[in-house]
């Protein structure tokens, strides 16, 4: 009876020192994430050319311009209900260099990054996620697909990617 008292109490003892002394693993959302500003938006709309579509006026110089998560495109504003709709209202605002028609399609979400505006697009969470969309020449195959990343979250001033003009 007493070897039974003390193996219960061992299997109990070691119980208490697995459940309370291991720390539980750290949470994904807790992970060094990069962070591209660090202030609130305060941009309440962008300027538009119609209810669908941005505009545009400004080139950027580099090529890497919405094309690595390093350098995505800040579509963000202060309004819930704008900053998810101006992801498809910059790429609508866009054409081939050479005037050709652009398709365009989302393909995921990646690259989570600490921000202060998430509550912008209705979330309540401390990080957002970038967006990567694939656009290819209409009529032409998605073999030909660039990747641009667009932070819907965080506002900046969209420029056009090199390869792409402003719709007239």
């Amino acid at each position: 009876m007493s070897y039974l008292l003390k193996s219960k109490t061992a299997i109990i003892l070691l119980f208490w020192i697995i459940a309370f002394a291991c720390k539980p693993p750290p949470s994904k959302f807790d992970a060094d994430y990069p962070e591209y500003t660090t202030e609130k938006n305060t941009t309440e709309s962008y300027e538009m050319v119609n209810d669908s579509t941005l505009f545009l006026s400004i080139t950027a110089e580099n090529k890497a311009y919405g094309r690595s998560p390093k350098s995505p495109i800040f579509v963000g504003v202060t309004n819930a209900y704008e900053g998810g709709k101006n992801r498809e209202r910059f790429l609508n605002a866009l054409e081939m260099e050479d005037g050709r028609e652009i398709k365009y399609e989302r393909l995921k979400s990646c690259c989570p990054f600490k921000t202060l505006n998430s509550r912008t697009i209705g979330a309540d969470q401390k990080f957002g996620l970038l967006d990567i969309w694939v656009l290819y020449p209409q009529g032409e195959h998605k073999s030909e697909a660039d990747t641009l990343y667009i932070n819907a979250y965080d506002e900046g001033n969209p420029m056009i990617p090199k390869g792409y003009r402003a719709k007239k």
